[in-house]
Order: structure tokens, then C-alpha cells, then sequence
């Protein structure tokens, strides 16, 4: 792991910690019907084992105690995923986003066969042809026309690109793969 990936990967977990506790609150349990109902039996077991202690009730406190933790823990690692998935997320997000401004597109002219010249993604016009080759990344406004991308959009700053949404399900052709 290099030192950037793990200094992201730590703030992510620590933002996760913070944020399962947040999310014991009732009302954001209550969006999750079986997280809820687990929330719920966590704090009715809290007062059966609160019951146990003062001598009323037949089971033991201490099994009692031992259902409440396993109960609490439950409800907390699902806050803590639900939190460390929402956290990356939002660093993939960031990630997109900042890729959008540094991808360099080589815009390529058909006529003369040949690269014309290397431009930031964001000043691609519509209808460039740009030349991408193996293990480059594509525009975030091409698209795929006979094996090549094509601008299809002038780029908008400020909001996500739809690519981001279809990029894994998309597998772009290679140029000389059959039409």
C-alpha cells in the first residue's frame, strides 16, 4: 500500500467511526426496518439485563449482558459499514472529479492519419476524434464511434459526467477489432 492510499484509507475509517456512532440515533435507524428492529432489541435486552441485576428475572445478568453486547455490536458494525461505504463513495467521487481536469486527450485528425496534438480532456470539442491507446484513459466526454472516441459533448464543469455512472459496463472496442 503506498503511503496516499493509506493515509485515504485511514481518514476514511476514522470518518467511519464517527459516523456509526451518529447513526445510533432512532431516527436514522428507523430508515433500515431490520436494523431498527435489531436497534430495538438491543435496548429492550438493556433493560431485561437491567431487571437481572436487581434480582428480578431468571436468567442470569451476566447471559443477559452477553445478548445486549452481541446485539449492540450488530447494530454498530452495520452503522460502520454503511458508514465506510458511503465514505468510499465519496472519495471515488472526489477521485472522479479530479481526474476530470487532468486527463490529457491526443486529438486525432483522419485525414492525415496522425495525432495533431495533446490537449487537456476539457478543451475537446464536438466531434474531436482522439486517439487512446492501451492502459491510457479515455475523455470523460467520449464516446465510442467505429472503435475510436468521439467527443460527443462540450464538457460542463462543475457536475459528474454520465460516464461516471456506465464506465464498467461499457467495454470499449480496440481499433482494430472487427465492426
Amino acid at each position: 500500500m503506498t503511503p496516499a492510499t493509506s493515509t485515504t484509507a485511514a481518514a476514511v475509517l476514522g470518518e467511519a467511526v464517527v459516523a456509526a456512532f451518529r447513526k445510533m440515533d432512532p431516527r436514522v435507524q428507523l430508515r433500515n426496518a431490520v436494523m431498527f428492529t435489531v436497534y430495538v432489541g438491543s435496548l429492550f435486552t438493556t433493560l431485561l439485563w437491567l431487571r437481572s441485576l436487581g434480582g428480578g428475572g431468571d436468567e442470569s445478568p451476566g447471559f443477559v449482558l452477553g445478548v445486549a453486547v452481541w446485539l449492540w455490536f450488530t447494530v454498530l458494525f452495520a452503522n460502520f459499514a454503511e458508514a465506510i461505504a458511503e465514505g468510499r463513495g465519496k472519495a471515488q467521487a472526489a477521485t472522479l472529479r479530479k481526474s476530470r481536469t487532468t486527463v490529457t486527450a491526443r486529438r486525432y485528425d483522419p485525414a492525415t492519419r496522425r495525432v495533431t496534438a495533446t490537449v487537456p480532456a476539457t478543451e475537446l470539442a464536438v466531434g474531436d476524434l482522439v486517439r487512446v491507446e492501451a492502459g491510457e484513459t479515455s475523455p470523460p466526454t467520449a464516446t465510442w464511434w467505429r472503435g475510436w472516441p468521439r467527443s460527443t459533448r462540450a464538457p460542463s464543469p462543475g457536475r459528474a459526467p454520465p460516464w461516471c455512472a456506465r464506465a464498467a459496463a461499457t467495454a470499449a472496442p480496440s481499433p482494430g477489432a472487427p465492426r
